[in-house]
């Protein structure tokens, strides 16, 4: 756990800031996922009511 955050101590290395990029991507991307299969849910939810 430590070796992660020692190798993310150097902010100026171009390697690090990718790999916290690529991590805040990937995160933004799930985080959108999320919501859309909630949104997706929540609208199945109404049409089956309706029907």
């Amino acid at each position: 756990m430590m070796s992660g955050v020692a190798r993310f101590e150097g902010f100026d290395e171009p390697a690090s800031a990718v790999a916290w990029r690529s991590a805040g991507a990937l995160l933004i991307l799930f985080f959108i996922a999320l919501l859309l299969a909630i949104a997706g849910s929540r609208l199945y939810g109404k049409y089956e009511v309706a029907r």
